[in-house]
């Protein structure tokens, strides 16, 4: 038999509707659950974005100081260089002289 009755009916009835409720709260609650922990994600992201950007930094000044000093080492270097050639020229010049003196 397919009689029912109104308060079996409404009985059913606000069973569904607690249970749509409660299913509809669950999913309110796993968004918001999934909400924060994206939050949490980006601000971490972002943090560790930051904090490579700020070491990349860094390291490009400590490149630049470095590439500096190579650059000032490097002329210092040929600055050297010229003045040992000199003193060589002059030394054989010198020697050639005293040679050219003690030939004779």
């Amino acid at each position: 038999r397919l009689a029912v009755s109104g308060a079996q009916l409404q009985r059913v009835l606000a069973e569904e509707k607690s249970m749509a409720l409660a299913a509809m709260q669950e999913e309110e609650n796993v968004h918001k659950k999934l909400t924060e922990e994206l939050a949490s994600l980006t601000a971490r992201l972002k943090q560790h974005s930051l904090g490579i950007n700020t070491t990349l930094k860094q390291q490009n000044r400590q490149l630049d100081t470095l590439g500096e000093q190579a650059q000032r080492n490097l002329e210092e270097m040929n600055r050297q260089q010229e003045q040992i050639s000199k003193r060589t020229k002059a030394m054989q010049s010198s020697m050639l002289g005293t040679a050219a003196l003690l030939a004779t």
